[in-house]
């Protein structure tokens, strides 16, 4: 990319008009095109390369020169191996056979590399990634037997982070029957088939799997360079129940703000439920696949969730780790505001799902933390300055989470509200019995005691603690409100609040269908919801969103003036016609 020529000599005939780069060091890596009709581009490559708008990681970020060579007008397209070795190809039909080889020997006269053949490119540091990606996947470890493979293969294995496994298998002497199975002592006497009575013979085999846990460990030693500076803590592993089966998640926090960040480290393809799920909850998410290429796993980036390769990690210097990850969460920060609003979506699909008859619902299927994850998603999405507690503070005496409201009437109004999400699976509600109006209040009592909520809420206290639920037990909202009663003194404000997953699903559909005037009068919106949130009646219904919202449309309280675009469009329109 230093604008001479492999050979060194300049080369005729041979007219570059386009390269494609399948990356670049722009945000979000976008693919870049340098094009120019009929004018060799090479020089405007150069220049690129000089500004760090392009950079050769590989010789696969090469994605295609198109050239005009000899009379001819081709595009050479880079196909990437398995193994991340690169073959430059064209469709070379129609060219006469010494106009082709012409070609051949200008275009490795100008770029040092072969067409038609395949070449290393574990000489780049992305090269090695895909070689150490596509080592890692391979069982057979007669794979690796030659090249560059084997070398690898041996770090790995001397690393521990690949394994040789052998395996017993009893299998029956006749070629004809498929009898097989697995056995865990190779030395065991063996009987006759249980198909065709045929005498039975053990059989080995040797498969090479991965390391888990040491590719955990040196995960692990990468995550702790990063945060040597301080400007992020490594808080320990968690673990994410999903069905069956349990994640165990890295987590980290940014030292200024308490952000979150988790690393996901799988050899496993996901699940497209399970990725329904990682998005709504909305936290920031590496996930870093072992033995599966980088080409393969690009799907999963998406909303919070990066993917990378664990071969791509692997590779990155101790003191590139700094410049790598800090990319990577500038990245995800980036995607921040689109993956909320598609959580969002994803959860009120899911909330509508669950207003049937509890009794008809799943446990299996949709869980505690499933409600909490859906409707703090949606609380969210209306009430940016909110935050979940819930599972990520477990064992401590905390509820789900807070959020906060403000508007502006004769003065600022600044109010606050917990909340807590009580999942039914009876048809008579949640059993809102006296151990849970017991924490519930002991919430309450613990947050009014916080300097933030005294400073910041209007009234000095929390407003409300507000219960969300599928479905409540009317006897029981009427002890649990005499309950908050009794148990805070009258100079507490705070008072009990209870909405429906149905009634929460219905405020973010009108949410949604009418952001643009709920933006034009934000005052006028909030004092309406605060004060159906604190009604008499302690219950947020349809019938109160209805009426926000129906004095919202008439569009008598906007507070901000804007043009009409579809009455100006009709002007100007009708002007050119005139």
């Amino acid at each position: 990319m230093n604008g001479k020529t492999a050979s060194g000599k300049p080369v005729n005939d041979f007219l570059v008009e386009k390269v494609v780069f399948r990356s670049s060091p722009i945000k979000n890596s976008p693919e870049i095109t340098i094009q120019s009709k009929n004018m060799d581009v090479w020089p405007s490559v150069i220049d690129a390369s000089d500004k760090g708008c392009v950079n050769i990681e590989s010789i696969k970020d090469l994605a295609s020169i198109s050239f005009k060579s000899s009379g001819v007008g081709r595009t050479i397209r880079s196909i990437v191996k398995d193994d991340g070795h690169v073959v430059f190809t064209m469709d070379d039909s129609l060219i006469e056979k010494d106009t082709l080889e012409s070609i051949k020997t200008k275009f490795f006269e100008k770029f040092g590399v072969p067409m038609f053949q395949e070449i290393a490119n574990n000489k780049f540091a992305d090269g090695q990634a895909d070689l150490i990606d596509y080592v890692m996947g391979q069982r057979d470890y007669r794979k690796h037997s030659q090249g560059d493979a084997k070398g690898l293969y041996e770090a790995l294995m001397k690393k521990k982070l690949l394994k040789n496994i052998t395996e017993a298998y009893a299998e029956c002497t006749n070629s004809d029957c498929p009898h097989e199975t697995r056995i865990d002592d190779s030395t065991v006497i063996l009987g006759e088939c249980p198909i065709c009575d045929s005498p039975l013979r053990v059989r080995e085999n040797i498969s090479t799997q991965i390391g888990i846990s040491e590719v955990r460990a040196e995960v692990k030693r990468k995550l702790r360079i990063w945060c040597d500076d301080e400007s992020w803590i490594m808080l320990g592993d968690s673990n994410l129940t999903f069905g069956n089966n349990t994640l165990k998640l890295i987590k980290l926090e940014r030292s200024g703000d308490q952000r979150p960040l988790q690393i996901l480290i799988t050899e496993h393809t996901l699940d497209g439920r399970l990725l329904s799920k990682l998005h709504k909850m909305m936290n920031p998410l590496i996930a870093v696949f072992v033995g599966q290429q980088e080409k393969f796993i690009g799907k999963y980036t998406s909303e919070c969730i990066q993917a990378i390769s664990f071969g791509k990690l692997y590779v990155q210097k101790d003191d590139d780790l700094k410049l790598f990850f800090d990319s990577i969460y500038s990245n995800l920060e980036l995607r921040a505001k689109n993956y909320l609003a598609s959580a969002a979506n994803k959860s009120y699909h899911s909330l509508c799902g669950i207003h049937c008859p509890p009794d008809s619902l799943d446990k299996t299927l949709y869980t505690p933390g499933d409600l909490e994850d859906d409707g703090y998603a949606l609380l969210k999405d209306m009430f940016p300055n909110s935050v979940k507690w819930g599972k990520q503070q477990s064992g401590k005496q905390l509820p789900e989470g807070v959020f906060s409201l403000s508007y502006v009437r004769n003065d600022k109004e600044r109010y606050a509200f917990s909340f807590d999400f009580k999942l039914a699976y009876k048809n008579e509600g949640y059993p809102l019995e006296i151990a849970e109006q017991r924490k519930a209040v002991q919430y309450v009592k613990d947050l009014n005691d916080s300097d933030l909520i005294s400073s910041y809420a209007k009234q000095r206290k929390l407003s409300g603690h507000i219960f969300i639920s599928n479905c409540f037990n009317a006897a029981q909202v009427d002890t649990t409100v005499k309950y908050f009663e009794d148990q805070l003194p009258s100079s507490v404000i705070t008072k009990p609040i209870f909405i429906t997953t149905d009634a929460l699903t219905h405020l973010h559909l009108k949410y949604r269908e009418n952001f643009e005037e709920v933006e034009l009068a934000k005052n006028y919106y909030m004092h309406w919801l605060f004060e159906a949130l604190v009604n008499k009646s302690n219950y947020v219904t349809r019938d109160h969103v209805d009426t926000i919202f129906k004095k919202l449309l008439t569009k008598q309280y906007r507070e901000v003036d804007v043009m009409d675009m579809t009455l100006l469009t009709d002007e100007v329109t009708k002007k050119d016609a005139i």
